[in-house]
């Protein structure tokens, strides 16, 4: 495998010590090809692909750049994940999508935590409007009582027929961040709480309210859902390398990115092929011979 850059075949397992494994409790990369099973890397969470005839022109599987993905007509077709304790409840939440829509006019979601709930008790719903924003998309958190944060307006929309990295990061008391192909287009104050626990399934490709149903127009390759909230250079790393942990031996890069996340310290025998972008190290001890940096 190209390190990070070719979607695994179906079967490949995770590699539970990488680094972008750390808090990741489900990832569908649809690349069964066949069947309605969609396969959680994690092993702990399946969903199952609903209404959607596999191999045909307009739903279920097809080829995708990198591999297989799922198509969805945008009428009926959804994948339906039976509710877990992993999948909300959290302090902090981070959600990666590859997505390809082929029209923003149903404003389709592309997850949702809340079927056939009301909006005031849904757990997370990222959806697009019809300008292709997520404007109208929110996460629901309890601190009390349920609340809904909404998130922050930007002008960055998505594009029709082009696959696009799709990241949504929240962390209690912290920010709730919107970021397009690793660009961060929104940010906003998140309050304390955690992620409303409400006992539903989760969807994907569809918005199941009890009193909204809509369904997504076009492809999705890859969905990732975190207990952790990513940092900003590790969802770019992500995005250049959105499989990188399916890889058995660590690259020298994700070691230097393993090196920069363990508490900002290098040490020992250490060799660092590069270092971009705003860092903090607070010490560098031992031998470490590093390659490149640059600001």
């Amino acid at each position: 495998m190209i390190h990070g850059l070719i979607k695994p075949v179906f079967g490949t397992p995770l590699n539970r010590s990488h680094w972008a494994s750390r808090g990741l409790v489900a990832q569908y990369l649809m690349n069964a090809g066949c069947g309605d099973l969609i396969h959680d890397s994690c092993g702990q969470n399946d969903g199952k692909l609903i209404g959607a005839a596999p191999m045909s022109p307009t739903s279920g599987w097809v080829p995708g750049p990198h591999g297989p993905a799922l198509a969805f007509p945008g009428a009926n077709a959804y994948v339906r994940i039976t509710d877990a304790p992993a999948l909300s409840g959290m302090s902090e939440l981070t959600l990666s999508l590859w997505v390809c829509p082929s029209s923003f006019a149903a404003m389709p979601s592309l997850i949702e935590k809340g079927t056939t709930e009301t909006l005031a008790t849904q757990a997370y719903n990222i959806m697009i409007n019809t300008s292709g924003k997520l404007d109208s998309s929110f996460i629901g958190y309890y601190d009390g009582t349920n609340k809904q944060l909404q998130l922050p307006a930007t002008s960055a929309a998505l594009v029709l027929n082009v696959f696009q990295n799709v990241v949504v990061r929240w962390k209690s008391g912290g920010t709730l961040d919107v970021f397009f192909n690793a660009v961060r287009k929104s940010s906003t104050a998140a309050p304390v709480g955690t992620i409303i626990n409400n006992g539903r399934d989760v969807a994907i490709g569809a918005e199941l309210r009890a009193t909204i149903i809509r369904y997504f127009p076009g492809l999705i390759s890859t969905v990732s859902i975190y207990n952790h909230f990513l940092s900003a250079e590790e969802i770019a790393y992500l995005y250049a390398f959105p499989w990188c942990m399916y890889d058995r031996a660590e690259s020298s890069w994700d070691q230097s990115l393993n090196a920069i996340n363990a508490r900002s310290k290098i040490t020992g025998q250490s060799k660092v092929r590069s270092i971009t972008g705003p860092h903090k190290i607070r010490r560098i001890s031992g031998t470490v011979r590093v390659k490149r940096i640059a600001a």
